[in-house]
């Protein structure tokens, strides 16, 4: 391989490095712009390698010492072109994986997208720390995707910190809390041009967990989102919140809860929190996907013409709408009323109807305008 200047990408899969090979794997690696590693085994590497021995610097506790920044520095040339990096199940040899795995990471210097997945949830802590340590940034990333670990809300919002051009995160399990929500409205200045997180981010799934408000901070401050999939927001929320500014949105996954816990399901300030939340959804003109996820026994609205139905008559582009866990109340008038107003629609997923005739008609409707 060292014989293909040209080459760029190499994905392994299931595949061990002998302790003979390790200087041809690293050479091999350092003309790549795009590595993917799943289940792969690398040897530790001695030191005076390419790499360095970065394990001395492991203290007592199992976790990485400060002053094994200089060592990883050493390193910074080593995978220096590698600009997307894919690590699943990569176990590296020796006292703390976590720690040399995470020094692999810190010597790609312009690394600009990141996915990382380890079942090992020990050896996932140390790496995530290890990338944590000061003075090392992320100056370069813009994708960090960690989709299966828990990472508490201190660790999440450390690993932000570091980065000034961030525009894509996915921490489905991640506690994104206080802290987080913290750096990704602080101000990143002089460090870019840009004035927070908020003004890079375009791609962000926070759906597993998320305090109170999360939601409404979110759509309220990130202008440029085109992709979100976050928790849980009341409708009162909405109402009393500040306007959404993700007007570039395309794709919406989200779980609106009950109206107000303490409305009547039919009473006339029910309606009207409804058609404010509907307004605002309808000025998203870009959507073309929308996920609302409810429970089984609630309702967060009713998909009806009668509660505003019509406020979102604006979004020309929507190909797909969703709802899980709870039975709308939809009737005939608003299966023609979307037929007629979203031009791109090509899908409805959700119980329409508790009453099987009236559910059978809004199918024929949908299935003679060729929507699924």
């Amino acid at each position: 391989m060292l014989q293909c200047p040209h080459l760029k990408k190499i994905r392994f899969h299931e595949f061990a490095v002998h302790a003979e090979e390790i200087d041809l794997f690293f050479r091999t690696c350092s003309q790549l712009e795009v590595l993917e590693l799943n289940h792969v085994q690398i040897p530790r590497w001695p030191n005076g390698s390419l790499i360095g021995d970065l394990d001395t610097n492991i203290e007592a506790t199992g976790g990485p010492s400060i002053h094994g920044t200089a060592a990883s520095l050493v390193s910074a040339t080593v995978l220096g072109s590698i600009l997307n990096l894919m690590l699943i199940e990569v176990w590296v040899s020796g006292p703390s994986p976590g720690h040399s795995t995470a020094a692999l990471v810190r010597s790609c210097s312009k690394l600009r997208s990141l996915y990382f997945e380890e079942t090992e949830k020990a050896d996932a802590l140390v790496f995530f720390r290890s990338l944590e340590q000061h003075p090392w940034t992320l100056p370069h990333l813009e994708t960090l995707i960690i989709p299966y670990f828990p990472l508490v809300d201190e660790d999440l919002a450390s690993l932000l910190k570091k980065m000034n051009q961030l525009r894509e995160l996915d921490a489905v399990f991640a506690d994104f809390g206080s802290l987080s929500l913290g750096e990704l409205l602080k101000s990143r200045e002089p460090l870019s041009g840009r004035r927070s997180l908020c003004d890079t981010i375009e791609k962000l799934n926070l759906s597993g967990y998320a305090y109170n408000g999360l939601s409404q901070v979110i759509m309220s401050r990130c202008r440029n989102l085109t992709e979100l999939e976050t928790s849980k927001i009341k409708v009162a929320e909405i109402v009393e919140g500040q306007e959404w500014v993700c007007s570039e949105l395309q794709q919406l996954v989200i779980n609106i809860t009950d109206v107000d816990d303490g409305d009547a399901e039919d009473s006339e300030e029910s309606k009207v929190k409804q058609r404010m939340m509907f307004e605002r959804l309808g000025k998203l003109t870009k959507l073309r996907e929308i996920v609302l996820k409810g429970s089984e026994h609630g309702r967060s609205f009713d998909l009806r013409l009668e509660s505003g139905l019509d406020k979102l008559a604006n979004l020309k582009h929507l190909r797909s709408l969703c709802f899980t866990g709870y039975y709308q109340r939809m009737g005939p008038e608003e299966a023609m009323w979307m037929v007629k107003n979203w031009p791109c629609l090509k899908e409805v997923s959700c119980q329409t109807n508790r009453n099987q005739v009236t559910a059978m008609l809004i199918r024929k409707i949908f299935h003679k305008h060729g929507i699924g």
